[in-house]
Formats: structure tokens, C-alpha cells, sequence
């Protein structure tokens, strides 16, 4: 909660706003090692950093004119952890915006260069909502809490083709602060297996939605399974008084791109991505 109560207080200093909860419930940020905060004489946080060593982001923030004294700290840790574990060629990266030129300097520093991918910010208006349909013989329904998160986490590293998610970092979901259980979507096939997720956050001014993450099982890719997530998420989101809903999908991936134009999303900016690889 003191983390969040920092970024609420800098919001256009953190990258990733809505969707911090679920960056936060990773295994790294309650590890002693990959995770570190600095606080003041009367507990409140200045900065934090985490280095989310399961996909490759060092997520972190430092109160604006407290870079020059929290900075080299900051660095003195994290070079080296990054160098400890990256036990095979890896390139860690920095997300940042054109605009948090501090932050970017900062990213230079440690020797970190932008990239030529970056994270295309889409966001689609709640004015007009489409209609919600389930696919025939499919439901969208909640997730069913703790009963459920061994098998959202399977399907989740099936859909991505990733290791990545565990039972552990997706039970710790439903207790993030922020967590809504409403906006904590699946789809189930006529087979009751779970088919597709889509999870949801709110901001923390309630303005708009964020999308993080959604997926579909390759065996029902091509079912408008993800069209019908969309549409009970935007649903939910309304009825919290969202104006708006927003996702996040990489540049160089063209079919997710296409997917968002195709729902109504709109590319509205980027996130830059400030990398360097470590040799083990």
C-alpha cells in the first residue's frame, strides 16, 4: 500500500499505473533479493525497485528530486543483481516515456539503450457499449477465486507459450490491492475447461480501465472469445464509472495490434523501452 500511495502521488512518473497491483503480486517483488525499498524517518516510501526477473523488466520509481541522492543507491544494487542472475543471455529493460527525460538519463546511466520495440498504449471510449454474447455452448462468468487459479495460471502460460505465471503469483492476484473479483473474467468451454481470461483494473482515480493480461487457449483462438471477454470487461468498467478502458500490446506484434484496431481501441502513445543485455 506504500508503493501504490507513491505512485498515486506521481502517477506520470510510473509507466505501468492501473496495472501496478498485478506487476507487484509477482514472485520477485516479495523476494528479499530482487526487491528494494527506501523509505523515510517517518516510514514513508521514496523509491522503490524490483527486478521482475521472470520476464525481464526492472520495475521502479524514485520521488521526483530524490534521484541524485537514491539513484547510485539504486544502482549499486542493480547492476550487480542483474549481473548474478542473468544466467543466460538476457535483455532487461527499463520502460519509461519520451517525456521523463530523468528517467530516461537515469536508464542511459546504467548503460541501458531504448529499443527499437516498444508497448503501443490503446484505449477505446465506454460511451457506446457493445453487446454481450457468448459464444453458443461457452459462459463468461467470474473467476472462481482460490478454486481456480492453478487452472487460470495453466491456461495463461499455455496462451503465451510462457513459463512464467504460477499458481503462487496468480493466487497473490486476488489479494493485491485494487483487486476486483468482478473485473477477474474467464471464458468456459462446453467441456468446462477454462478457454480464455481477461483481467481488469481501475486506475486508482476510478477514470478508466486497464486490461492486463488477457489471452486465449490456442485450441479456441478463432471463437470470439476474446471479442466476448472485451465486451463483459467493458460492461464491469462502466458500471464502476470508467470512461474508458486501455491495454498495452508490443509494437512488433502485429496480430494483437490488429485485434485492438478491430475492437475499437485507438493508439493514443507509447511506452519506450530502455534495454540491455547481461552476458552470464
Amino acid at each position: 500500500m506504500r508503493i501504490a500511495s507513491l505512485v498515486r502521488t506521481y502517477p506520470r512518473h510510473e509507466p505501468h499505473l492501473a496495472d501496478l497491483p498485478y506487476r507487484l503480486s509477482s514472485p520477485s517483488a516479495v523476494s528479499p533479493d530482487d526487491a528494494r525499498v527506501w523509505t523515510v524517518e517517518d516510514g514513508r516510501v521514496v523509491a522503490y525497485a524490483v527486478v521482475q526477473s521472470a520476464w525481464g523488466p526492472v520495475d521502479y520509481l524514485i520521488e521526483p528530486g530524490l534521484e541524485d541522492v537514491i539513484g547510485p543507491e539504486l544502482a549499486a544494487w542493480l547492476l550487480p543483481r542483474l549481473q548474478e542472475i542473468s544466467a543466460s543471455e538476457l535483455d532487461w529493460c527499463i520502460d519509461s516515456r519520451a517525456e521523463l527525460a530523468v528517467r530516461n538519463k537515469f536508464a542511459e546511466s546504467l548503460g541501458f539503450r531504448r529499443s527499437d520495440s516498444h508497448l503501443v498504449e490503446h484505449e477505446c471510449s465506454l460511451a457506446s457499449l457493445p453487446d454481450r454474447v457468448a459464444p453458443p455452448g461457452f459462459v463468461i462468468r467470474e473467476l472462481a477465486g482460490a478454486a481456480e487459479t492453478a487452472a487460470v495460471a495453466q491456461l495463461q502460460r499455455t496462451a503465451f507459450a510462457s513459463a512464467n505465471m504460477t499458481t503462487q503469483c496468480r493466487q497473490r492476484t486476488l489479494n493485491a490491492p485494487g483487486y476486483r473479483s468482478e473485473l477477474d473474467l474467464v471464458a468456459v468451454a462446453p467441456d468446462e475447461t477454462l478457454a480464455a481470461f481477461c483481467l481488469s483494473w481501475l486506475d486508482p482515480a476510478g477514470c478508466y480501465g486497464q486490461i492486463e493480461p488477457t489471452g486465449t487457449h490456442p485450441d479456441y483462438v478463432r471463437h470470439g472469445l476474446g471479442r466476448a471477454l472485451l465486451a463483459e470487461t467493458f460492461h464491469r468498467l462502466a458500471e464502476y464509472g470508467a470512461s474508458s478502458v486501455r491495454v498495452e500490446a508490443v509494437s512488433v506484434d502485429p496480430a494483437a495490434l490488429a485485434f485492438y484496431a478491430a475492437s475499437g481501441f485507438r493508439a493514443i502513445g507509447r511506452i519506450e523501452k530502455y534495454a540491455r543485455r547481461f552476458q552470464p
